[in-house]
């Protein structure tokens, strides 16, 4: 089996992918296949680490930044350009045919951006959060073919956070093309 995707996608993170094919035959009988693959959306990947996920508003923090290729060696990626964001969340409730729907909805405003270099295919990104809240680091190449990401939380001494989760990755919805797929 061969992955094929668009160009144009580029996930920021390595996928486990699981195909399951069903078919009925003329006379009746159900086949089924399966197939699974590790698809690699790039010669190396970004990753992101921070020890307990948590930071604390008005100090500085580390973020370490390791560029890996698909055998978990670091590689050099040169100078990376990262964006800190803090991510608004709000729940919204929407009336729709007859019934009460609870929607989330994300709004992303960028901070600050700094440069980071990397040595031995590893580097540390050091911020200061401003207000307890989730915070959004993305680390990218110049041209952007490689992208890392990871939220973390700020949150204060005696544990407030505002209700905001910690250290959560961003994900990837996939959705089939055709309708014979789903």
């Amino acid at each position: 089996m061969q992955a094929a995707p668009r160009a144009v996608w580029r996930p920021p993170a390595l996928l486990k992918v699981l195909l399951i094919g069903n078919l009925q035959e003329g006379g009746g009988r159900w086949v089924a296949r399966t197939a699974d693959l590790t698809y690699f959306p790039t010669p190396w990947l970004l990753g992101l680490k921070r020890e307990g996920d948590l930071f604390e508003p008005g100090k500085p923090g580390v973020v370490s930044i390791a560029a890996v290729d698909p055998d978990g060696k670091t590689v050099e990626a040169g100078r990376l350009k990262a964006e800190i964001s803090l991510v608004q969340g709000n729940w919204h409730t929407v009336y729709r045919n007859g019934r009460y729907l609870y929607t989330w909805s994300e709004r992303i405003l960028p901070l600050e951006k700094q440069d980071v270099e990397t040595s031995g295919g590893l580097a540390e990104l050091t911020f200061t959060p401003r207000q307890h809240g989730l915070y959004l680091v993305r680390v990218a190449t110049a041209d952007g073919a490689v992208v890392g990401s990871r939220r973390f939380s700020a949150t204060d001494p005696d544990g407030d956070d505002g209700g905001v989760g910690t250290g959560r990755m961003d994900t990837v919805e996939l959705a089939f093309d055709k309708a014979e797929y789903r």
